[in-house]
């Protein structure tokens, strides 16, 4: 209808002896003001609601550096499914039990391996079943295997990572987590059946 209203409003103003109404120049506003205009109202992100959220609370926890440019540079280069690998690690909402669980899409928080709380600590760094998996990980973190801001490429503190203004997260670490849980399948969805886990064992005889 648009299309067909703009058709006939230009064929109308173009017909012999139709009137025209000149721009008024009082109205005019020149093309650098009005994109000046439009930046300074552009919407911007509410990070004062976003750290008072739970999801916000963990990922402030995980990285003190945030909001900040440095979060391109985690993202950038990485294919859609490693994006989202780091996506659900950073903010806790993973297909995890204990995220699961308090979404109501799990029986219980717990590993079913460990019978302590699946967290994404404990996925990453202590569930005995992925050992076999963190030989490349363990090795890229180095001294610090472990440290989950590390990990995830977040800021610490100035003791551990230096000058805020100078820091920038270490992506082969980075890479190197999602890696680990690319190769452990426990993230991935399995439709119909929540996440695949039995078929990813390595063989522990």
């Amino acid at each position: 209808m648009g299309n067909v209203k703009a058709d006939r409003l230009a064929k109308d103003a173009t017909a012999e002896g139709a009137a025209v109404a000149a721009a008024s120049m009082a109205t005019a506003v020149p093309l650098s003001i009005a994109k000046s205009t439009a930046r300074s109202m552009a919407i911007k992100p509410d990070y004062d609601a976003f750290a008072a959220s739970e999801t916000g609370q963990f990922t402030r926890r995980i990285d003190k550096a945030l909001p900040g440019k440095h979060t391109l540079s985690l993202y950038n280069g990485l294919r859609r499914s490693e994006a989202a690998i780091l996506s659900q690690l950073r903010t806790g909402r993973a297909r995890i039990n204990k995220y699961l669980a308090k979404i109501g899409a799990a029986e219980s928080e717990l590993c079913e391996h460990c019978h302590q709380i699946e967290s994404i600590p404990h996925l990453l760094f202590t569930c005995r079943k992925w050992e076999p998996y963190r030989t490349d990980m363990r090795a890229e973190h180095g001294s610090r295997y472990g440290d989950l801001s590390y990990a995830l490429g977040g800021y610490s503190d100035a003791i551990r990572d230096g000058e805020r203004a100078k820091w920038k997260p270490d992506l082969k670490a980075v890479r190197a987590t999602i890696e680990f849980v690319l190769a452990t399948k426990r993230l991935d969805y399995v439709p119909g059946g929540g996440m695949e886990t039995s078929e990813v064992v390595a063989d522990d005889s």
